[in-house]
């Protein structure tokens, strides 16, 4: 009997957050490589999207403007096997329909959650976080059946900080995207004066950390993209103006993110705190040689001198890469990307539900 399964994004989009992305992809994975039958419930949905989809048999495409208040109405009638959501708020919001139609209630927690508000609003009360806590711990284990996460990090954090009855409920898996094209950078000629930093403007994505390695190496320049989070902007800003970061180039938000990847050769990732972060994966795909921490799963992913250079996150000189084999690194970021963070990886996904009880 063929399953049907309720996916649940704002923006239908592939160039989205990491959180919203992994949704997206993982529609994808059972749109294109299984037989099940497929529900989108949208808000937006991009032109070139919308065509792609009508390719493919098992689709159901619900679009939504008023997408909070027909949600619940929506999912009632449908009535899938399962409602998949990238956001336990969304989850509990679709507790009582749930329960009543019998459909299996699953989340893809991607954040520390409470570390996030800590590290975002350090004067937060201690009450208010005692509060935040009972309610993830209450929505998590009453009304969610299977919780995936794509580190293990993210699952031994939830066990320890919200609920030790969670492990049972908890599977990693690891993100995975498209391969829809084999990219070969050239690689005799390697640009070691244009860096590629892609991802928030956050303290925890590293952002100031970035800032200090760009004063550290007046001579490199570094293209930073990336959504600029208003929190931060104004201290950003200011830093890059006192001290006359020159070489700090900032680019904002790519429509067009592969062709970002493609115009670089280094990546440089100094985050202090992450789950499993896409930008490392996409610039495998495109065989960027990646200076790196060890933050959340990288340590399971990316090993020095081979597929990857790794720092402390707030010095590098950047006339040590004459010391590294780049044109190696780069080559077997490529091959480690096929191996194991295609589309595929999300089998692990269909395995579980279907084995779900």
């Amino acid at each position: 009997m063929t399953k049907k399964i309720f996916f649940i994004l704002k923006d239908y989009k592939k160039n989205q957050l990491g959180a919203e992305k992994a949704q997206y992809y993982i529609s994808q994975y059972f749109i294109k490589y299984t037989n099940w039958s497929v529900i989108i419930y949208c808000k937006s949905i991009e032109k070139k999207e919308k065509i792609n989809l009508e390719q493919y048999n098992n689709i159901k495409l619900i679009i939504k403007n008023n997408f909070y208040s027909k949600l619940l109405f929506c999912l009632y009638n449908e009535k899938p096997d399962y409602f998949f959501s990238w956001r336990w708020e969304y989850n509990l919001l679709a507790a009582l329909v749930c329960k009543v139609r019998k459909i299996k209630n699953i989340c893809f927690i991607h954040s520390f959650l409470l570390e996030e508000i800590e590290i975002s609003h350090p004067d937060i009360s201690v009450l208010k976080m005692f509060l935040y806590k009972s309610f993830c711990k209450v929505t998590l284990l009453k009304f969610i059946d299977r919780i995936f996460v794509p580190s293990h990090s993210l699952r031994d954090y939830l066990i320890k900080d919200i609920s030790n009855e969670l492990k049972d409920k908890i599977t990693i898996q690891y993100n995975g995207i498209e391969n829809n094209e084999t990219y070969k950078k050239d690689l005799n000629m390697i640009d070691k004066q244009n860096v590629l930093y892609l991802g928030g403007f956050q303290k925890r994505k590293g952002i100031f950390n970035l800032l200090k390695i760009a004063k550290q190496n007046s001579n490199i320049n570094f293209y930073v993209y990336g959504i600029l989070n208003t929190e931060y902007k104004e201290r950003i800003l200011s830093f890059i103006k006192n001290e006359n970061l020159k070489n700090i180039k900032i680019k904002g938000f790519s429509s067009n993110i592969e062709n970002v990847y493609k115009k670089f050769n280094i990546m440089i990732f100094p985050s202090e705190l992450d789950s499993f972060p896409f930008s490392i994966i996409e610039s495998m795909k495109y065989g960027l040689i990646i200076i790196s921490t060890i933050v959340g799963e990288l340590k399971y992913i990316l090993k020095n001198n081979y597929n990857s250079i790794i720092f402390d996150g707030e010095t590098f000189n950047f006339s040590k890469l004459n010391d590294y084999n780049l044109k190696k690194i780069a080559q077997n970021t490529q091959k480690d990307f096929l191996k194991k963070f295609t589309l595929r990886v999300y089998k692990n996904i269909l395995n579980e539900l279907v084995n779900l009880t």
